[in-house]
């Protein structure tokens, strides 16, 4: 990230009970103040679970070969900043 923004990525670490508290106040507070959440309850247990997933179907059925990771995260960057989710300094 902080090749394409020249930003870098964010270092903290927030545990797991006190992310899914400020996930339902984050939830709870759209609903009054309207808008939309940067995070709810569901987005945390989604995050935390285990989603261990497998391409190999994909593969073996229609050659499927997964893009490298660095590769699809400056393709996600990109997006965000011409989308304007990212401001660049």
């Amino acid at each position: 990230m902080l090749r394409k923004t020249g930003v870098s990525a964010p270092r903290i670490k927030i545990p797991k009970p006190f992310a899914q508290v400020a996930g339902y106040i984050s939830g709870y507070g759209r609903s009054f103040v309207g808008g939309d959440s940067v995070f709810t309850s569901y987005s945390v247990k989604t995050l935390c679970s285990n989603s261990s997933v497998s391409s190999d179907l994909a593969h073996r059925e229609l050659g499927f070969e997964p893009r490298d990771w660095k590769e699809s995260l400056a393709d996600h960057v990109d997006w965000m900043i011409d989308d304007g989710i990212i401001d660049l300094p």
